[in-house]
């Protein structure tokens, strides 16, 4: 769930799972992991670029409807 990730997360290279989404009838709706455990995966530096473009992307859209993104995510 790419609305969970956050840039403090993506620093070194390291993405940072704590979090799980399902859909629903109303919606996405946020939830621990299958495991309940937080995983942790190296990524290069290009995927830390792209995510955090994109974060910044959505950040601007939420921004253009008057809706604050959370940074505590």
């Amino acid at each position: 769930m790419w609305a969970a990730l956050a840039t403090r997360r993506l620093q070194g290279g390291i993405l940072t799972v704590e979090r799980s989404g399902t859909k629903t009838k109303s919606g996405v709706e946020d939830k621990k992991t299958k495991t309940e455990r937080t995983r942790r995966l190296a990524i290069d530096a290009e995927t830390v670029q792209l995510l955090t473009e994109r974060r910044n992307r959505r950040r601007a859209d939420c921004g253009a409807l008057g809706v604050v993104l959370s940074s505590s995510r």
